[in-house]
């Protein structure tokens, strides 16, 4: 059975909900396609964002070393 993950798709779909049983199962499949596209997106930008930090004070300890090197 296809279900939600995460609580604002949970509770956008009871807002969407309808009392017609194959809408909701259309409504269903398309917040489960979305939730999909949203969570691969969300982790993506935080993990590129944690690298790009861990880049930057990696540097930053690279340009102190070679500093107190000369």
């Amino acid at each position: 059975m296809t279900k939600l993950k995460t609580g604002k798709f949970k509770k956008l779909y009871k807002l969407l909900k309808t009392p017609f049983t194959p809408l909701n199962w259309l409504i269903l499949g398309f917040l489960v396609g979305v939730e999909d596209e949203y969570i691969n997106l969300s982790v993506k930008q935080n993990l590129d964002s944690e690298i790009d930090k861990f880049k930057a004070e990696q540097a930053r300890l690279y340009r102190e070393r070679e500093r107190d090197l000369r």
